[in-house]
């Protein structure tokens, strides 16, 4: 049987893996919202009807942004779901991976609205709102992943700052 700690090793990297991704997409989405790239691709899910874009700089970009979501979701999806099945007793885990799982359902529609409406700056935000609020759920999983089972706040010393952490978040 894997203990705890075991269970813990193998899903902090998991963890960790979806919160770097998620960065990553943060930053391609910048590229592309700096490069007036966010129209490159006018439809969606599509780029000009096809699966891959035309060879122009603006598309290109564009669907960087579509690829690296596209690598990005599983590991959201992942980290939910080894969460929900491995570490159901945390709340600490499953709570926060869970309203990231929530949070990109409603990101993928958002990216689609984005497409669709061509792009106005206030979807623009939400969706990048959203993102970030996803990056940081993912970081408070991770880091709960590496300290381990033990609560933070039960540290000497180590005030707790979940409800600092979620009203920044929710601040964004």
């Amino acid at each position: 049987m894997v203990s705890e700690k075991g269970r813990l090793d193998s899903f902090r990297w998991l963890a960790l893996a979806a919160a770097v991704m998620v960065y990553l997409l943060i930053v391609v989405g910048g590229v592309v919202r700096v490069t007036g790239s966010g129209l490159g691709c006018p439809d969606w899910p599509l780029c000009y009807g096809r699966l891959f874009p035309p060879l122009r700089i603006d598309a290109i970009l564009e669907y960087s942004h579509r690829f690296t979501a596209s690598l990005t979701s599983p590991l959201v999806l992942a980290t939910a779901a080894v969460a929900w099945m491995k570490h159901r007793t945390s709340r600490r885990i499953v709570g926060p991976s869970m309203a990231a799982l929530g949070l990109l359902a409603v990101q993928v529609v958002l990216g689609g609205i984005t497409v669709v409406l061509e792009t106005p700056s206030w979807i623009v935000a939400v969706h990048l709102a959203v993102a970030l609020l996803i990056f940081a759920l993912l970081l408070r999983v991770t880091t709960v992943a590496f300290r381990g089972a033990a609560p933070a706040e039960s540290s000497p010393g180590v005030r707790p700052i979940a409800r600092e952490a979620t009203l920044a978040a929710a601040a964004v």
